[in-house]
């Protein structure tokens, strides 16, 4: 797909939440529409997030 992958993570908890998302393999550079997103993949697949407490993040994979 030439529009790429996007995320969007939700913490309805009071306390930050940090995960490594299972993202396409293709995916490896990461643009922030909205909050704080990693601007590569931390490994092949994969993508490193935290998300603050009552927040969101939308996060667009760009060629």
């Amino acid at each position: 797909d030439d529009d790429g992958e996007v995320l969007v993570l939700f913490n309805s908890s009071t306390a930050p939440v940090s995960a490594q998302v299972e993202v396409e393999p293709g995916s490896l550079r990461w643009q922030a529409l909205r909050g704080d997103c990693a601007a590569r993949s931390s490994a092949p697949a994969s993508v490193a997030v935290r998300v603050p407490p009552l927040d969101y993040l939308v996060c667009k994979s760009v060629p």
